[in-house]
């Protein structure tokens, strides 16, 4: 279960009376916007559209998906980051491509996602060198 904690007393009156929180920064704790448990920090808007990218993906509207998770991916959103690395590894909407799934990996482990480390240590042995270092190049573009 996620739990939203938003930085005032008066944020957090407005979040569970209307369910919003502007441009607020919130904590999350246990079960992140991702379904994995972490803790982090987002705005709410930032949650509000991870949720509409999870939709999109639900619906298999891969695209639509692709599109929100890439905007909060620029965003250091690490949820975003590690989704995009698995939509790449498994083609879901974009071409399969390996070497920017490890991208999007490497960049949500260095931003704090467990379970982007993992995908990391276990897809490496499936890349040569010259993968690595192009996934390292990209990765660091972006930082």
């Amino acid at each position: 279960m996620l739990i939203l904690v938003a930085k005032t007393v008066s944020a957090q009156m407005m979040f569970e009376r209307y369910g919003r929180l502007d441009e607020e920064e919130l904590q999350y704790e246990g079960e992140s916007p991702g379904g994995r448990e972490e803790t982090g920090r987002i705005t709410y808007l930032q949650w509000q559209r991870f949720e509409e990218g999870k939709r999109a993906y639900q619906m298999r509207d891969y695209p639509r998906a692709h599109a929100f998770w890439s905007q909060l991916a620029r965003e250091r959103v690490p949820e975003a980051q590690y989704n995009l690395g698995a939509m790449y590894l498994q083609g879901q909407g974009v071409e399969k491509d390996i070497v920017e799934a490890m991208r999007w990996f490497l960049i949500a482990e260095k931003n704090g996602s467990a379970e982007a480390a993992k995908f990391v240590r276990e897809l490496r042995p499936f890349l040569t060198g010259k993968q690595m270092s192009e996934a390292h190049s990209r990765a660091r573009r972006l930082s």
